[in-house]
């Protein structure tokens, strides 16, 4: 690897696990026999930023400034591009994008990579994230451009989805792992070919079940995405 490494910034603390979770499926996928042969990562991990899907909701204070604190801060560390370990924060893409100087590495356009390369054949696609996801739309269009049908979850379901999630960010995640059985298998029930997990604290779970249908680790793909960027530039999804 070259001396004069890209230097990757994370916006993280959305939550502090699944910004532990990105750095570690970072140095997975990173090619590397020796400590030089990693990434150069510079994480920011900002508790401070207010809840994403309570602004989205109504009920919660705006958390953009916070995300441009952070943002700001990378881009003085000297960043090459800027990544986000949450999903949900994604519905301030183009307001990041137009107060930094620097690339942004997209959750979602690297789920999207994912999808259309690891599962090609795939037509039915589940959805699975917060509240805050689901009333932004974030994957919706997206993925109906792309001639996909979606599986989107009962409103009773996404209160399900929510009380996992916010049990994993309380550090619970063993607690609600049959609750998260139960939840993959209904995507399965309903055809769906795969299920985005569209929530970087979804994937905690894969660590201690495996899934009754194919998912699309957003975390992972993003991780994929920050690797393939530092070291051959990221290839964005055409449109």
């Amino acid at each position: 690897m070259a001396q004069d490494k890209v230097k990757i910034g994370i916006i993280g603390g959305m939550g502090p696990e699944a910004t532990l979770d990105l750095f570690r499926k970072i140095l997975r996928n990173t090619p590397a026999n020796k400590d030089q042969d990693h990434l150069h990562l510079i994480i920011d991990n900002n508790t401070s930023i207010p809840d994403r899907t309570d602004y989205i909701l109504g009920k919660g204070e705006n958390p953009l400034p916070f995300i441009l604190e952070s943002a700001r801060l990378l881009e003085s560390a000297g960043v090459n591009a800027i990544c986000m370990a949450c999903n949900t924060a994604h519905i301030f893409e183009s307001d990041i994008k137009a107060h930094i100087h620097v690339d942004f590495i997209s959750i979602v356009d690297s789920v999207l990579n994912e999808l259309k390369g690891t599962f090609s054949q795939a037509k039915s696609i589940g959805l699975a994230g917060t509240m805050g996801v689901f009333s932004s739309h974030l994957y919706d269009e997206p993925l109906m451009q792309r001639g996909y049908k979606l599986i989107l979850p009962t409103n009773e379901l996404q209160e399900e989805l929510m009380k996992v999630i916010y049990s994993i960010k309380q550090g619970c995640i063993k607690e609600v792992i049959d609750k998260a059985e139960e939840l993959l298998q209904w995507y399965k029930d309903q055809k769906a070919d795969v299920l985005i997990m569209a929530c970087t604290e979804l994937p905690l779970v894969l660590d201690y079940l495996v899934p009754p249908i194919p998912v699309v680790d957003s975390t992972e793909a993003l991780a994929k995405s920050v690797v393939r960027y530092a070291l051959k530039g990221f290839v964005k999804l055409p449109n």
